[in-house]
């Protein structure tokens, strides 16, 4: 029984195995143009689940689906379908597929994170693949499918920018759109978040040139998925052609106040979906819709910032990184347990190996951070006995021996488990091992790499927030932690550290980060570096610059919020776009008015407007 239970919560945690149910197969189902649909396919099937609205009408349904049991269960609950046991990107299950591809595709792809591809392989009893491997099954199948030559062309460039870091569902969604013939249906589930992640860019660029997006809806209050699942999930659904430029498309929220037993409109009044989700309306706590330009919705910028686009071009907007900004991510050690230690931290022989960092949010008081609220092992030039007696003998003369509390450290941690994999094998720490040759030295597990630029910045703001967000100064060049964002500027720049701390901390910038944001089941804010890398700022002249530079200076020497500099701090942005006079005033305290409502919003648990 624990075998069996342990099986399950792996596949969960490593096959992203959260089954859909029929509410919202139902839905999708409700809302697709069933007259055109002949054809219908999920080549990641799970249960099948997606199956349940179509087993008693005229389709033909195909599946594929790379997990035995879960394959076995499909197939006993829809018998008439045509199923595969399959790894959707083998040439097996290429082989599989129809051309010219199907009239609906509709799937929830496995949301792998990177970290976790390589553990699949121990928990199915089929055929796995690396992503390398996978991109290249995508291009060869792209060139016997696609035979639009920029579509071809267009894919495979998507194809080749799929990045490692992204999760499977990636290559997932690609196939997808391979699957589809011209005027085709996709119908698909995802976490709410997951088109703002970075490494989401080869899907979004494909979707807004060859999908044509319809709907939109988004699960207001995380309450389609139960357990572990418990994040916001967003159901999309479009048709395979170009979209035209001024192409809307229906953003629904639905509220858990919506759900019946037996469906997700439920208790919705109007029991026909694309009536009640077809133009600008709501119904307090059932749900709200609003149509949204398809180019809005996979490149949006701020409310604010789309004011300032609609200014005259002589004002000279520019985002973030057009100022000379680098916005990255703080030091991901793949280990905290053991790399951010509680014990020797007052033992001196181990003190040289220990070094200051801010890794805590809630330890942070006022605008300068000059100590850090850990220690992080960072060693780089020293090995344990057994290490450096493996090391060869050209290369000892660059290490020393590590104290014995530490070497005692080291050992017991070797053999500690971080879920069911010793921390030297994870494959987030794998990755700080150098196996050494004749010119290279040896690196181990517990050395994490240099230290770059983005782990050291001199600016920071939490990648989640509770209350508004705030942009912190790094006066002593501590390290940084992956909780938080890190800001610094190129050597060119214009800008100071100080006008910068100043200039991220205005009313201006911090409208933004509410609006670019993505809203957690909790209500905190969660901000990553290609959301703050959409952030606009007008062109500022260096008289403007000078006086920003002094007011963050004086805004660095406080220990809480400083409404009076804040607002000397938007004066000056505000005056850079063309506001004079008592419209100062008026505009600043307008933009006031939008961040407290929408923190009050997030906080209290209300879906935004």
């Amino acid at each position: 029984m624990q075998i069996t239970s342990l099986r399950m919560i792996n596949k969960e945690k490593y096959l992203g195995q959260f089954f859909s149910g029929g509410k919202i197969a139902k839905l999708l189902f409700e809302l697709l143009d069933t007259s055109s649909i002949q054809t219908v396919v999920d080549p990641m099937c799970g249960i099948g689940d997606m199956f349940e609205p179509f087993q008693d009408g005229p389709y033909q349904i195909y599946a594929n689906e790379i997990d035995k049991a879960a394959y076995n269960s499909c197939k006993c609950r829809f018998p008439n379908i045509t199923i595969s046991n399959y790894n959707c990107f083998s040439s097996c299950a290429f082989n599989s597929y129809i051309a010219p591809g199907y009239d609906l595709v509709i799937t929830n792809p496995p949301y792998i994170r990177y970290q976790l591809r390589d553990k699949v392989q121990s928990i199915v009893d089929n055929e796995w693949l690396g992503l390398e491997d996978i991109k290249q099954q995508l291009k060869n199948y792209c060139e016997i499918v696609i035979t639009d030559h920029y579509e071809k062309e267009l894919f495979k460039s998507c194809i080749e920018t799929i990045s490692g870091l992204a999760d499977l569902a990636v290559p997932c969604w690609i196939l997808c759109l391979m699957l589809l013939r011209p005027g085709g249906q996709l119908a698909i589930v995802m976490p709410n978040a997951w088109l703002t992640r970075e490494y989401s860019m080869p899907v979004k660029k494909l979707l807004g040139e060859i999908l044509e997006l319809n709907y939109v809806i988004n699960d207001a209050n995380s309450a389609w998925f139960t357990g572990k699942a418990q994040v916001k999930t967003t159901l999309l659904i479009g048709r395979r052609c170009k979209p035209k430029q001024s192409h809307l498309i229906s953003i629904v929220d639905l509220y858990k106040n919506a759900i019946s037993e037996t469906s997700l409109i439920g208790k919705i009044p109007e029991t026909d979906p694309k009536k009640a989700f077809k133009g600008n309306y709501q119904i307090e706590n059932l749900y709200k819709c609003s149509l949204v330009f398809q180019t809005d919705f996979l490149n949006p910028v701020s409310s604010l910032s789309a004011t300032l686009l609609t200014l005259p071009t002589s004002i000279g907007w520019k985002r973030l990184e057009l100022y000379g900004i680098n916005i990255g991510q703080g030091l991901r050690s793949g280990a905290n347990i053991f790399f951010y230690p509680e014990s020797f931290k007052q033992d001196r022989n181990c003190s040289k190996y220990l070094i200051e960092a801010i890794q805590k949010q809630s330890d942070l008081i006022g605008y300068s951070i000059t100590e850090g609220n850990s220690h992080l092992i960072y060693i780089q030039d020293a090995l344990t006995p057994e290490d450096f007696a493996l090391t060869y003998t050209q290369h000892q003369k660059h290490f020393s021996i590590l104290p014995t509390t530490l070497c005692e450290y080291i050992a017991q941690y070797s053999r500690v488990k971080k879920g069911e994999t010793m921390i030297p094998e994870l494959s987030s720490v794998k990755t700080n091992v150098t196996i050494q040759n004749e010119i290279r030295p040896p690196r181990f597990w517990y050395m994490l790499p240099k230290l770059k630029a983005r782990h050291l910045a001199p600016l920071f703001i939490p990648r989640v927030n509770g209350g508004c967000p705030i942009v912190r100064y790094n006066p002593n060049t501590l390290v940084i932690d992956a909780n938080f964002c890190t800001i610094w500027l190129d050597e060119k720049s214009d800008l100071t550290v100080m006008a910068l701390l100043a200039i991220l901390n205005s009313s201006w910038c911090t409208l933004q980060y509410e609006e670019l944001g993505t809203v957690l089941g909790g209500g905190a804010l969660k901000l990553d570096a290609a959301q703050l890398k959409k952030v606009i700022l007008p062109k500022l002249e260096t008289q403007d610059i000078k006086r920003l530079h002094d007011l963050g200076t004086m805004l660095s020497s406080c220990t809480s919020i400083n409404e009076k500099i804040i607002t000397d701090i938007d004066e000056i942005i505000i005056r850079s776009i063309g506001v004079s006079g008592k419209d100062v005033y008026t505009y600043s305290k307008t933009i006031k008015q939008r961040i407290d409502y929408l923190l009050k919003q997030r906080q209290h648990g209300s879906k935004r407007n």
